[in-house]
């Protein structure tokens, strides 16, 4: 039986195959824009899942062509990376910020990954594309080979093309008939609305008041200054993301909101778009309790009764804001950048302990182990520079892979071919990096309100693990001659 060279190649020029293309392209360029529901999401994981693997095979079958690695293993990699990893952004926070960091830095817009375990359903086409896949390579069904290549760029561009996150607003608030609107952002003449005073906000589905339409895009000269019907004296004015009170009729004024001490740089990192005004300020009569509204941009909306403090709520899909992570996965996520950070220094320091205490120079493993710090170091640069640029991560997943490589033989050499001194060390290394990343941990929850506390925190663990580790090493080093 003639199998083909490449069937993977060959199985995106299936019907089926290119109907799946094509069904993603115009579900997160059309339907997601237009009529965007849940089920556009579900659209996008099925059809996107049928063809995907298939993508993958065929690109790893046209590169890695001089590995010599049969096609069936190839295919049988593609469709286990594609489930594995599906898995991971459907079910952890960390990895599918990890992969919406990847895509925004190679689109050059915001995309947004949601977690979502339901999504795993649609892990059920992996199947039907597998199937159609053996099919072709034992030549039961025929491709086009020309139709293929051209299947594989349009295949490429539907998967890197994916729909940007659409970014919510809130920049004008209009009262009308006892209800608050706002216009619905991306959209024409749509409104959402609420009843109760700002706190929660419904899809408007009829014809807007004359009013509101007749506001509706007209945005307030900034700064926008409200003083209360019933005490003139009482006064809010928008400011610079902060929001000013006077109690003097507008003669003196001071904050009355504004973003926590140290949170603003956690909110440039939770969100790929941070745009909060404030843009309007709106008196509301609620329940015969006067309120103050104001629109916060992305952050939704802010409502103050009264002596009340100001409560931030989500209005329009917008906000609410969070000066905190979430939980662990969304901190780790966050951090990113530091913990790549300290497991490169942590690796260094790895390194020297165990070349300072290696009892066999001569063994395999040391050859490899050196091998792999060079193309570490090599992999470094490139790694560190594009990851704070946001060109690109391909280096720095190379680089996680050379180093969880390079920690393999590393932890080998200590346990088996080091010296007593050189095993305590891999303790102390250990906790240092513990304790820096948990420094930084506490910055994300919010227990640490400033970046600098917890900066200082890990540069301090880190100079005190350095100078134990050299102090150690060099400790009995005979004198120089």
């Amino acid at each position: 039986m003639n199998r083909s060279p490449n069937p993977d190649l060959l199985a995106l020029s299936h019907p089926l195959a290119l109907l799946s293309v094509f069904v993603l392209l115009i579900n997160d360029h059309v339907l997601k824009v237009y009529v965007p529901s849940a089920l556009t999401g579900k659209i996008s994981d099925f059809a996107g899942l049928f063809f995907f693997p298939l993508l993958l095979g065929a690109i790893l079958n046209l590169t890695a062509n001089p590995l010599q690695i049969k096609p069936h293993r190839m295919a049988i990699g593609s469709f286990g990376f594609t489930a594995v990893w599906f898995s991971l952004i459907k079910t952890l926070p960390f990895f599918s910020a990890l992969t919406g960091k990847f895509l925004s830095s190679l689109l050059f817009v915001p995309v947004q990954i949601v977690t979502d375990p339901g999504d795993l359903l649609a892990l059920v086409m992996l199947i039907p594309a597998w199937k159609l896949r053996s099919r072709v390579e034992q030549g039961n069904k025929k491709g086009n080979k020309r139709l293929s290549y051209l299947a594989l760029g349009l295949a490429s561009i539907a998967v890197m093309a994916t729909s940007p996150m659409v970014i919510f607003t809130v920049k004008n608030l209009i009262v009308a008939d006892d209800l608050l609107f706002t216009p619905a952002e991306n959209s024409s003449g749509d409104y959402y609305y609420s009843a109760d005073g700002g706190r929660t906000w419904e899809w408007f589905k009829f014809d807007a008041p004359a009013s509101v339409a007749a506001q509706s895009g007209e945005y307030p000269e900034l700064p926008v200054t409200v003083c209360l019907p019933d005490n003139p004296e009482v006064c809010y004015q928008t400011g610079a993301e902060a929001i000013l009170e006077s109690n003097d009729g507008g003669q003196t004024w001071h904050e009355s909101w504004n973003i926590p001490a140290g949170r603003r740089q956690f909110l440039e990192r939770s969100s790929p778009y941070l745009d909060i005004g404030p843009y309007d300020l709106i008196a509301f009569d609620h329940k015969g309790k006067q309120e103050i509204i104001a629109a916060l941009g992305t952050g939704g909306v802010l409502v103050k009764t009264g002596a009340g403090p100001w409560e931030n709520f989500e209005a329009a899909g917008a906000g609410p804001l969070h000066f905190e992570s979430k939980d662990f996965g969304d901190a780790v996520g966050m951090m990113f950048g530091e913990i790549f950070t300290l497991s490169v220094i942590a690796l260094v320091l790895l390194f020297i302990l165990v070349v300072g205490n290696v009892t066999d120079r001569d063994s395999k493993f040391y050859s490899l182990l050196k091998k792999s710090c060079i193309a570490l170091i090599l992999l470094f640069i490139p790694a560190y520079s594009l990851l704070y640029t946001g060109q690109s991560l391909f280096f720095v997943f190379l680089f996680l892979f050379t180093a969880a490589a390079t920690v393999i033989l590393l932890l080998f050499q200590i346990g088996f071919n080091t010296t007593r001194k050189g095993q305590v060390g891999i303790l102390i290394l250990l906790f240092d990096w513990l304790a820096s990343g948990f420094a930084f941990a506490l910055w994300a929850n919010g227990t640490i309100p400033m970046y600098g506390v917890s900066f200082i925190m890990a540069v301090v663990f880190n100079i005190l693990t350095v100078i134990w580790i050299f102090r150690r090493q060099f400790a009995d080093a005979p004198p120089a001659p």
